[in-house]
């Protein structure tokens, strides 16, 4: 890629798609909200250089899925968007993901990570090793 911002939005819009995939959506409203959620997760990820942020955003993610469903019985669909009213369904979750990458950002700002680590040599402390030996 040409630039940094390229790559990054390249690699994140492939790996929701496939994040998307590797759920199996049943239809495309639910292919939609798994992408979203990929874009999500790759955008706190670009932001802050780990991926405890994207973890974090995906476990609590699962636990309310699951809390809700465990609530309100066997009624309730989790592994696809609702057939009534699916369109405003993936939008509140888009709006909360959206939320959730601001909230990062945000807080990016204020703390600054490191996002580079200095490089280490780990070869030990034996004898160096020449490149016409590899």
């Amino acid at each position: 890629m040409r630039g940094p911002r390229a790559g990054a939005v390249t690699a994140a819009v492939i790996t929701a798609a496939l994040f998307s995939a590797a759920h199996g959506p049943p239809d495309f409203l639910t292919f939609l909200d798994r992408f979203l959620f990929g874009l999500a997760a790759s955008s706190v990820v670009w932001l802050t250089g780990g991926l405890e942020a994207a973890i974090v955003l995906h476990a609590v993610n699962n636990v309310l899925v699951f809390v809700l469903a465990g609530a309100l019985g066997d009624g309730v669909v989790t592994e696809e968007a609702p057939q009534s009213g699916g369109e405003l369904y993936i939008l509140l979750s888009a709006l909360a993901m959206a939320g959730y990458v601001a909230l990062v950002a945000r807080s990016r700002r204020k703390l600054q990570p490191e996002l580079l680590t200095p490089a280490r040599d780990l070869r030990g402390s034996g004898p160096p090793v020449s490149a016409r030996a590899w």
